[in-house]
């Protein structure tokens, strides 16, 4: 298996840990959905631009992006949330954060 194949399957397999969508990632990385498709696919190979934009969008280090054993990486739904809300408006924002204090309080109780 290729660098490039490799590296696609290991940056899909942090976006989809992240519960992000290949459109979502294009957006915060300035591409569009098909090149992350080919990226993903190991069809073409990052730049070290596009590579510094990955690292910064997905909040990893590089070794976390070029590291290819075999390990499981599990859902971080944390951050997920984080990428999630960052695309709020301040109204929604507010609901969001109102409802999930009614939730909070709810499950304390």
């Amino acid at each position: 298996m290729g660098l490039n194949t490799k590296f696609g399957k290991k940056l899909k397999t942090i976006r989809e840990s992240l519960m992000l969508s290949q459109e979502e990632l294009a957006e915060k990385v300035g591409l569009h959905r098909n090149s992350i498709a080919r990226i993903e696919s190991g069809k073409i190979c990052p730049s070290f631009k596009t590579v510094e934009k990955f690292k910064m969008a997905l909040g990893v280090d590089y070794k976390d992006l070029f590291s290819f054993d075999n390990e499981r990486i599990k859902k971080n739904y944390k951050q997920s949330l984080e990428f999630k809300i960052e695309q709020l408006s301040d109204n929604d924002a507010k609901y969001f954060i109102e409802s999930i204090n009614l939730f909070i309080k709810r499950n304390t109780l």
